[in-house]
């Protein structure tokens, strides 16, 4: 993590760091339960140190970038935003993105363990294009503001104007004199709103939304709890829920990732193939483990009739349903509500396939 004055700033409000792939990130605060009460009954902060910011500038951005991606780039105006994949030419998913249209630029919104993946793979389909790349995680924190009563806290830092954007919608603020850009990001199935902060203000910025949120009851929260809430709202994560061996017609979010009408990208034939023909050979389910032991199963492999039909790709002990809850991949016979398999555990745990989301979103 290199906004080393907030890194302290966090451990002095209690914050539990973890780290994997030399991302660092707050696993919690303090007790899961107190997190995630906030975040469903009030309202909460997410320091999102473990997302990264891609800036592509120059004039050719808009068509080299709407023919790279899934979805209709060249719609965006200025203030706008769209969720998409990036695929090979098989059709599978490389990695999936926020795409976040400035006057002057696209921001890319990204895992930022997949930021040496983006470059590499933008390098790669870059000949020549006027275009200019700039990785912008090191000069922006993110904080990610949510909750079913986040309103009130908004309006009171000036943000109150972003909860009645379109999703993924930009808006300028200032935060205690600082510019900011706010982005409507329901990102775990609650009214939700991501900052972007300059490095150099994040601490600043950190305590003046504390101090705001205190009449709110806010507290803040780890990336356990927020991996929770987006179990919850049916929300996959890539490296977790979605990897390269993943098509987007398996990932059920076509309709947010996917245009059918933009014409030609990557990939684009095999996703068309497959939604003329329906041909989609396994589907991203929900599953309500019965009977889990409190440790979740490490165990990934779904079994029905003594064979393997699927596996298990996230799991967490649900406030909200009351039992262990996951997301997995089932082939299409087994992938309808109603049915049972077990995960390959020893003991067996058997695993009802439930429909998502398992808590509904929250409108503001």
């Amino acid at each position: 993590m290199p906004h080393w004055a907030l890194r302290q700033t966090l451990i002095e409000a209690g914050a539990h760091l973890v780290s994997a792939d030399d991302i660092e990130r707050v696993e919690r605060f303090s007790k899961p339960a107190l997190e995630y009460e906030a975040a469903r009954e009030r309202a909460a902060i997410y320091p999102a140190q473990d997302r990264g910011l891609l800036e592509i500038a120059g004039r050719d951005r808009v068509d080299w970038l709407h023919n790279l991606l899934t979805n209709d780039i060249k719609s965006l105006s200025p203030g706008q935003g769209c969720y998409s994949f990036a695929l090979d030419n098989r059709g599978r998913i490389l990695m999936d993105f926020n795409v976040l249209a400035d006057e002057e630029a696209f921001w890319i919104d990204l895992d930022r363990t997949l930021i040496p993946k983006a470059l590499a793979h933008f390098d790669r389909y870059t000949f020549c294009e006027d275009l200019a790349f700039s990785d912008r995680s090191d000069q922006t924190v993110r904080f990610f503001l949510l909750g079913s009563q986040l309103q009130g806290w908004a309006e009171a830092i000036g943000a109150g104007a972003v909860l009645d954007q379109e999703l993924l919608g930009i808006t300028k603020i200032t935060l205690d004199g600082v510019p900011v850009r706010a982005v409507r990001h329901d990102v775990a199935g609650l009214p939700a709103i991501d900052l972007h902060v300059p490095s150099e203000q994040a601490v600043a910025c950190w305590r003046s939304l504390m101090k705001a949120g205190q009449a709110f009851g806010v507290r803040p929260i780890g990336s356990r709890t927020l991996r929770t809430l987006q179990i919850e709202a049916g929300i996959p994560v890539y490296g977790q829920d979605i990897d390269e061996t993943v098509l987007p017609a398996e990932t059920n979010q076509l309709e947010r990732a996917v245009s059918f009408t933009k014409g030609c990208y990557i990939g684009q034939e095999i996703v068309a193939r497959m939604k003329t023909h329906g041909s989609v050979a396994r589907h991203m389910v929900g599953l309500r483990l019965r009977k889990a032991p409190s440790q979740l199963p490490s165990e990934k492999l779904l079994l029905a009739e003594g064979k393997a039909v699927g596996r298990l790709t996230s799991a967490c002990d649900s406030p909200a349903v009351g039992d262990v809850i996951a997301l997995g991949y089932l082939t299409t016979p087994w992938a309808t509500p109603g049915q049972y398999v077990r995960v390959a555990s020893d003991p067996p745990v058997e695993a009802e396939v439930v429909p998502l989301p398992f808590r509904a979103a929250t409108a503001v």
